[in-house]
């Protein structure tokens, strides 16, 4: 329409210059799009060069239009004013989330600069007693294996000697009174083999009701998981903090100040909402590097990628000045969305328990002193708890060690032939176990 206008008065003006040439350069793209009724009336009478009759149906029209145009200019400005508006909502909520997760990035850095260490030990040392908590359930359920492997390897060593001595029988000669003796040593072996058989079958039915009661217990169920959970929580801690870049020296106040105010402006001009789309790709590398920049604390880096921003290498902000009205209508209700959108991460920002922290310490490092004292104070107590596990396991073992020798010289003393073939292994079978299980 407003073309159409222009055109229009362009032809007027032609026609008080008295001026042909410019009036048919005008006709031309008329004739080719004529757009009503009126138009090609106007057309009709340039012509016929009835220019008095042709000035007159322009200015009708033009009349006509104008006050129709009054109304979409009045439009198009409310709404470039809105969108303005809108964009710096956006950014005003932009920068107060950019502001609260600096601080509570800083925060968490010298959160683990501080306590991060001992942070660290005590969940190791929690660990170590989930550890040897379950170690002390498991340790007399062990016991009862330990008897059915000790019994069993019993019955094997029977076996084996009876085999030997059939075999010796084979070689000696009927009616013997070495024969006779061989025969009579079989058959009590014979008779002991079945006998260890009767007391492994009574120990194994014996054993697996206690493994039931062992794998259905409340206890063992508990320290399994506590186990597991401080296994998980001693990873979990490593994977999210063994970074070098959250470890190094808190900086000056002013050093911070200072790049948190590098950080802003560079992250603003990178923002996707601030570049063209053919830019978008390069943006997102920059803040990449920015972002590292910033949590090296590098403030020359920072600069530089702060000045190749500045410098051109990014398109700023898209301008509307040369939208239509569908356009900017479209753009507000975009904003709209985006400002809906920010204001979520901004209250869940507000609501974050690491923020809601920091809004109740008036001074960090006299926070973190406090920490390190309550930390240190619970370290000692955690370390004391592992080292009475450990004594109160270790007698335990000592109790069972002693009780698997007492039942292993009653087996030998149920076997005296055995004597004569001492085992030559100065290191009991019992000691191997406890070696390899724990």
């Amino acid at each position: 329409m407003n073309e159409l206008i222009k055109r229009l008065e362009v032809i007027q003006l032609a026609l008080s210059l008295s001026d042909k040439s410019l009036i048919n350069s005008q006709l031309e793209p008329l004739i080719s799009h004529p757009s009503s009724s009126h138009i090609q009336d106007i057309i009709d009478t340039l012509q016929k060069a009835e220019f008095n009759h042709a000035h007159k149906l322009i200015n009708e029209f033009i009349t006509k239009k104008h006050g129709l145009i009054e109304i979409e200019s009045i439009e198009l400005s409310t709404l470039k004013l809105e969108l303005i508006q809108l964009d710096e909502s956006v950014q005003c909520l932009r920068d107060n989330i950019g502001e609260i997760t600096l601080i509570i990035d800083d925060f968490n850095k010298e959160h683990q600069y501080y306590l991060g260490e001992l942070i660290s030990e005590i969940l190791g040392i929690k660990k170590q007693i989930a550890d040897l908590r379950l170690k002390q359930f498991e340790l007399k359920h062990h016991v009862i294996k330990n008897k059915l492997s000790q019994k069993n390897k019993q019955i094997n060593e029977i076996k084996e000697k009876i085999r030997e001595l059939e075999q010796l029988l084979e070689t000696t000669e009927f009616f013997s009174d070495e024969y006779e003796t061989i025969k009579l040593e079989i058959n009590s072996k014979s008779s002991l083999l079945n006998q260890a058989k009767i007391e492994f079958d009574v120990l194994y039915e014996k054993a697996k009701i206690e493994n039931d009661i062992f794998e259905s217990s409340e206890s063992v169920k508990q320290a399994r998981e506590e186990q597991k959970e401080s296994e998980n929580d001693y990873k979990k801690y490593h994977a999210e903090n063994d970074d070098e870049q959250i470890k190094r020296k808190p900086q000056s106040e002013e050093a911070k100040k200072r790049l948190k105010e590098l950080y802003r402006k560079a992250s603003r001009l990178c923002h996707p909402d601030k570049v063209k789309d053919d830019m978008k790709s390069y943006a997102h590398e920059l803040m990449v590097e920015i972002n590292k920049a910033y949590n090296t604390g590098d403030i020359e880096r920072l600069q530089e990628l702060l000045m190749s921003a500045e410098n051109g290498f990014l398109v700023k902000t898209t301008s509307f000045l040369s939208l239509d009205i569908h356009q900017l209508k479209q753009s507000i209700k975009e904003r709209k969305a985006t400002l809906a959108s920010l204001s979520s991460q901004l209250t869940a920002l507000e609501t974050d328990s690491t923020w809601c922290l920091i809004q109740t310490i008036a001074n960090w490092k006299e926070y973190f002193d406090i920490q390190i004292a309550n930390l240190e104070q619970t370290k000692i107590k955690l370390m004391s708890v592992s080292q009475e596990l450990s004594l109160s396991i270790e007698q335990e073992k000592i109790t069972l060690e002693e009780e698997l020798k007492h039942n292993h010289l009653q087996n030998e003393v149920a076997e005296p032939t055995e004597q004569s073939n001492p085992i030559k292994n100065s290191t009991s079978p019992n000691d191997s176990y406890w070696n390899s299980a724990f």
